[in-house]
């Protein structure tokens, strides 16, 4: 009998030595290691918020003006919707010359075979740069130019990083980079003796606190923001690795203080590494000059339009027959599980059926914004001119403090389909 993993802490080496019943003086382990020579391995939070996707503007170069100048990337996010938005985010960074060349792409298990096989065949071949994925894109998965491997939010374990760390740079000719981008609650989970000091029932709530954030502050959290004031605000230990560690020390892997390879080292069992290009980003800081976020939004304060208490059923009737035409005439069907709830859902019918008579377009953008709609930017002009076209009532004045109630409807999917060129 054989088993083969790419990742098998300690726990888990002797959890599959059970299941399968041998006998520990009949085994022979060969160990070659899961450390990449050629990765440079980078950990650092989350400092915007998370739906603002922010944190990813390193994914495109500024400036860049040419498809090959993005490096091949993976992005791992296990949230099928959330990718969606994320694709969209990016897609905004591009330059317009390189809007419809679908060069960011969504994969996971919900698309059709004959999809993710022209996605994956694309990408291999360099027409796509960018792959926001699933734990789907990693099987069967053979492209051994893949620069940068990115890891949106915490997995559930070391080994769940480590495999996907693993597509970044097969060729051992190319340099490449995995990088964890963690929530900022990451660095709050205590480590070490300050676990056991925080349980005294004699500190106060605001006591506990204090010694939580200056805990953070200590393992990392201010590292890798857009001012780089805060790289070197860490101390230069790591808090005690368990082997056993179900979680397989994860949480120890982004507070550590010290080289991150060393960590993976002592929770996989592997050799003292020897990189040949720059370790990490403790090793190395400068690392963090190629993932710092973008610069935050400016805010304003917007038109606020006034809603009815309930949608207008005779509005949603002709914004379902609107929905309806546009699917029918624009999309391409890539899954029969999606309908005419890809081009918007039920929220946003619900917010567009309770609005008075629009007197302009602004009216209707002020309307959506901070709606998540992926396909406002093509047809916001049509939406706004069916709108205009419908006899809708001036709302009156309600009450104060009256709410709007949500129009209850059948839920619909809202997916990111292809839509026909």
């Amino acid at each position: 009998m054989v088993t083969l993993s790419a990742t098998l802490p300690t726990w888990v080496r002797r959890d599959v030595i059970s299941k399968l019943q041998m006998k520990s003086t009949e085994i022979t382990s060969i160990d070659v290691g899961n450390d990449r020579k050629n990765v440079s391995l980078i950990v650092q939070p989350i400092h915007n918020t998370l739906s603002s996707f922010i944190d990813l503007d390193f994914v495109v170069p500024q400036g860049v003006q040419e498809a090959s100048s993005i490096p091949k990337t993976f992005i791992y996010y296990d949230s099928v919707m959330g990718g969606v938005q994320m694709e969209k985010y990016l897609n905004g960074l591009l330059p317009e010359e390189l809007w419809e060349n679908s060069i960011i792409r969504l994969y996971s298990a919900a698309f059709s075979d004959e999809y993710k096989a022209q996605v994956m065949q694309d990408f291999k071949e360099g027409r796509v740069r960018v792959l926001i994925c699933t734990d789907a894109a990693g099987m069967g998965c053979n492209i051994p130019d893949i620069e940068v491997v990115v890891q949106w939010k915490i997995p559930a374990t070391l080994s769940s990083f480590v495999q996907h760390a693993g597509w970044a740079v097969r060729s051992p000719g190319i340099k490449g980079r995995a990088i964890l981008l963690v929530e900022k609650s990451t660095y709050n989970v205590v480590l070490g003796p300050l676990a056991e000091t925080l349980k005294d029932k004699k500190l106060t709530p605001a006591a506990k606190r204090k010694k939580v954030q200056e805990y953070a502050e200590e393992h990392g959290i201010l590292r890798g923001a857009a001012n780089p004031q805060g790289d070197s605000k860490y101390t230069r230990t790591s808090p005690p690795v368990d082997v056993e560690n179900e979680h397989e020390n994860v949480h120890a892997f982004v507070q550590t203080g010290i080289c991150r390879w060393a960590i993976l080292a002592e929770v996989f069992g592997n050799e003292k590494p020897e990189p040949t290009v720059k370790c990490c980003d403790l090793c190395n800081p400068d690392l963090l000059n190629l993932t710092r976020p973008g610069p935050e939004p400016t805010s304003s304060r917007k038109k606020r339009l006034k809603k009815r208490e309930e949608p207008l059923p005779e509005v949603v009737e002709k914004l379902l027959e609107w929905r309806q035409t546009i699917w029918d005439c624009d999309f391409t069907l890539r899954n029969k599980i999606f309908g005419s709830g890809a081009v918007f859902g039920t929220n946003l019918m619900s917010l567009l059926a309770s609005l008075g008579p629009l007197s302009s377009k602004q009216d209707l953008l002020s309307a959506l914004d901070g709606q998540q709609w992926l396909w406002k930017d093509r047809y916001c002009d049509e939406l706004f001119d069916f709108l205009s076209s419908l006899s809708i009532l001036p709302i009156p004045s309600k009450p104060h403090g009256a709410k709007c109630k949500e129009l209850e409807l059948t839920p619909d999917i809202e997916v990111a389909v292809e839509v026909q060129k």
